[in-house]
């Protein structure tokens, strides 16, 4: 197993097991610690890094505002710094859409990944979300909880409303990632869907962004395949997602695309 499909795992920002049962009295530094309370073979895991030509960085510092590096030890840095994405408390991802003209690339993709998490943790105690959308995703002192839920069984009729919708009309996992798809579209486009205006392709073109990143455009273009079969897991959104913020390199033309954002959102008003 190469490192890179390793790295992710520890990154899920799954609550449920992030430094669940950690301790911190057997190594003598942090990184150390890290690697031995996220990994099964810890000594296989540094033997590949140590193939690398650089050392590891167990958070990466574009994700941060100003890094302060602990302590740690030779082989790799650790970092503890404010994060980028400050979120308000008790909002509405609805509430938050129409403002992504003024976030950075880092942000939205912060956001996209956490909402997607959330998502994912559903799935992993196997239910699902009968009514996926932004109104139902509610920031909570930094935290992404998705509400609305009722108890659903897989294959039941769907209620909410178009565009979340999947082809196949049916409440599944799969119908949810569907949901989720519209829902990073949005992220990137800024669009809100009003609930009023009768169904037309001018107010629901799903179309992409020549600012936005290829490879997150793949993310929900994936997401939102016809076939239900060739839709990615929850997983494999976050996997993609982290693998997209780990770059070095997110620098793309943020005017271009306020103003991309903003011409689609004067279209449809």
């Amino acid at each position: 197993m190469k490192p890179e499909t390793c790295w992710p795992d520890a990154l899920l920002f799954n609550r449920s097991t992030f430094m669940k049962g950690w301790s911190g009295q057997k190594h003598g530094s942090l990184y150390d610690e890290l690697l031995d309370h996220y990994f099964d073979h810890p000594a296989e895991i540094q033997k590949m890094l140590e193939t690398k030509d650089t050392s590891f960085l167990w958070l990466s510092p574009t994700w941060f505002h100003s890094p302060k590096p602990l302590p740690s030890s030779s082989r790799g840095q650790v970092y503890l710094a404010q994060c980028l994405v400050s979120l308000a408390a008790d909002a509405t991802l609805e509430q938050w859409i129409p403002q992504v003209d003024s976030w950075t690339f880092q942000k939205i993709y912060r956001v996209a990944l956490m909402t997607s998490s959330a998502l994912r943790d559903l799935h992993h105690v196997n239910r699902v979300h009968p009514n996926l959308q932004p109104k139902n995703v509610l920031i909570t002192r930094g935290q992404v909880e998705l509400t609305d839920e009722q108890q659903v069984m897989s294959g039941e009729r769907l209620y909410g409303r178009y565009p979340y919708f999947a082809p196949e009309l049916r409440v599944d996992k799969r119908s949810n990632i569907y949901a989720l798809g519209i829902i990073l579209w949005q992220l990137v486009s800024g669009v809100l869907f009003p609930a009023s205006v009768a169904v037309c392709p001018k107010v629901y073109r799903i179309h992409s962004l020549k600012s936005v990143d290829r490879a997150y455009q793949d993310i929900f273009l994936q997401c939102l395949h016809k076939d239900p079969d060739q839709r990615p897991t929850a997983d494999q959104v976050c996997h993609s997602l982290i693998h997209l913020l780990l770059r070095k390199n997110l620098a793309l033309n943020q005017q271009e695309h306020s103003l991309e954002v903003r011409s689609r959102q004067v279209e449809i008003t």
